[in-house]
C-alpha cells in the first residue's frame, strides 16, 4: 500500500519531514523489546481489528503472539532460536516445527514461517526498518503535530494519506496508510524482552501433520499422557545433539546440527552435508565419498553390513522416533520413577500385539534407556534388545570440521555408486 501512495505524492522539498536517520539509528540500538502492536483494517466497511505482540533478542531469539480483537479464529504463537521454531495453533492446538537459518536473520526466519505484515518485521530487523524508512522518504511534503504523546507526521496525495506516529524516544508508535474506504492502522507500544524464549506448549498440544503412523497411542493412565507428549515435543526440536548410544550392537556416537549428520561405529564411520555422503570403513580399509540423497544412506550402510542407529534413521528421514515407536497400536502406562546417571526418569511402559516397550523418559523429555521384548502369540519372549542414551552436548552448535571426516592415509578409495549397485 506505500508504494501505491508514494506513487502520486507531490514532488519538491517540504520544511517540514520525520527525523528518518534517528528513527532508523533508535531502532538499529533496540536489540532486544517486547513490542505490542495492535491493527485496524477497514476495507469497503468490513473491519479487522488484531493484537500482536513481539518479544525479541537480536539476533536469534523471538517470540511472537497473535490474537484476533474481533471474535475471529486466528490465535497462534511462535517462538523461534537457533534450537529450532515452534508454531502453536491455539484453536486446533496443534503445534509444528521446523529448523532455525543460521544463515539469514531473524525478520527472516519469522517470515518464513508465518504470514506477519512487513510493518511488524521492520520493528524488530533494522535492514527491513531501513527499507520501510526508505519508502517513506520519497514522501513530500509532509506536515506536523505535536501532543504530550510525541509527534505525528502526515503526507497526503491524490491516492491517500500517511500517517507516521513518533514517541518522545523517535520509536514509532503507530502508522497510518490508506484511504477512507480502505486503511490501515497500527499502534505500537514498548516494553522490556522477555526472561525465556522457550516454547510452553500446552500438555494436551499434538503435533500437526506427521507420518501415518504418527497418531497417539492408547493410553493406560492419565500419567502417561503428559510424559509421552513432553518427550514429543523435546524431539521435534532436538536439532543438535552429540550423543551416546550402547546396545548389543555396540557403541555409537551420533553428531546431528542443523541437517547435517555423523555417526561413529566400533569400525565404520560416516558424515552426511549438504547431500554429501562419506563413509570410512576401517575394518576394509576403504573409504566413499559421493552425492547419494539422504533416504540412501541406510542403502550404503547395509551393502556394508552395519545399519544406522534407529534413533538417526527416524529423525533423517523428518520422522519424530518417540512416535516411530510408540505408534496408534501401543498401549502406554507410567510404571513409576528410577534415577539413571543421576537425573531422575519416568518409567514408560508400552504394550502392543507382540511387542513390550520399557523406556525411562528424563525429565527433559529425552530417553534414557530402552528396553524391547518381542513376544508371540502366547506372550513368550522371543527377543529382546535394549540401548543406553548418554549426551554429551544438546542445541549447541558444533564446528563444520565436526562433520568433515578424513580417511586414514592409505585407505583405498571407492566410489558410492560402485557400492550403492553392487550385487
Amino acid at each position: 500500500m506505500v508504494g501505491a501512495l508514494l506513487a502520486a505524492s507531490a514532488i519538491g522539498f517540504g520544511a517540514i519531514q520525520p527525523p528518518f536517520s534517528a528513527i532508523e539509528r533508535v531502532h538499529g540500538r533496540m536489540k532486544a523489546a517486547t513490542l505490542v502492536a495492535t491493527s485496524v483494517s477497514l476495507n469497503q466497511g468490513a473491519k479487522l481489528r488484531q493484537r500482536f505482540e513481539i518479544g525479541y533478542a537480536r539476533p536469534d531469539r523471538v517470540r511472537v503472539a497473535v490474537k484476533p480483537l474481533d471474535g475471529t479464529k486466528g490465535r497462534w504463537t511462535l517462538w523461534g532460536s537457533p534450537q529450532g521454531m515452534t508454531i502453536l495453533d491455539e484453536e486446533a492446538n496443534k503445534y509444528a516445527s521446523a529448523p532455525w537459518n543460521r544463515r539469514t536473520d531473524l525478520a527472516t526466519n519469522v517470515e518464513a514461517q508465518t504470514a506477519l505484515d512487513g510493518f511488524l518485521l521492520a520493528l524488530i530487523e533494522p535492514t527491513r526498518m531501513r527499507d520501510l524508512l526508505g519508502g517513506l522518504r520519497q514522501a513530500k511534503p509532509w506536515t506536523s503535530a505535536s501532543d504530550g504523546a510525541g509527534v505525528s507526521y502526515r503526507h497526503e496525495s491524490p491516492n491517500g494519506s500517511i500517517v507516521l506516529r513518533l514517541d518522545r524516544s523517535n520509536r514509532v508508535a503507530g502508522l497510518e496508510l490508506g484511504t477512507e474506504a480502505r486503511r490501515v492502522t497500527w499502534t505500537v507500544s514498548y516494553a522490556a524482552a522477555p526472561k525465556s524464549f522457550t516454547p510452553k506448549l500446552p500438555g494436551t498440544a499434538t503435533r500437526a501433520g506427521g507420518a501415518p503412523d504418527s497418531g497417539p497411542p492408547e493410553y493406560g493412565d492419565a500419567k502417561a499422557k503428559p510424559v509421552l507428549n513432553k518427550a514429543i515435543v523435546t524431539y521435534d526440536r532436538l536439532r543438535r545433539v552429540q550423543m551416546r548410544t550402547t546396545s548389543d550392537e555396540g557403541s555409537r556416537t551420533l553428531w546431528i546440527s542443523d541437517g547435517w549428520y555423523r555417526e561413529r561405529q566400533t569400525s565404520l564411520e560416516w558424515s552426511y552435508v549438504n547431500g554429501t555422503l562419506t563413509i570410512i570403513d576401517r575394518g576394509r580399509s576403504q573409504w566413499y565419498r559421493g552425492k547419494v540423497g539422504k533416504l540412501r544412506i541406510a542403502d550404503a550402510l547395509g551393502k556394508l553390513g552395519t545399519r544406522m542407529e534407529p534413533m538417526m534413521w527416524s529423525m533423517l528421514q523428518g520422522r519424530n522416533p518417540v512416535q516411530v515407536i510408540f505408534t496408534p497400536a501401543f498401549r502406554v502406562s507410567v510404571q513409576g520413577t528410577v534415577t539413571i546417571d543421576g537425573r531422575k526418569a519416568t518409567i514408560l511402559a508400552g504394550t502392543a500385539a507382540r511387542n513390550r516397550i520399557t523406556a525411562a523418559v528424563r525429565t527433559d523429555g529425552l530417553f534414557a534407556s530402552m528396553t524391547n521384548l518381542n513376544v508371540d502369540d502366547r506372550g513368550r519372549t522371543v527377543a529382546t534388545s535394549e540401548r543406553r542414551f548418554a549426551y554429551d552436548s544438546i542445541g549447541k552448535a558444533m564446528p563444520m570440521t565436526t562433520f568433515a571426516l578424513t580417511p586414514p592415509r592409505g585407505f583405498r578409495e571407492r566410489k558410492i555408486g560402485e557400492l550403492l549397485n553392487a550385487k
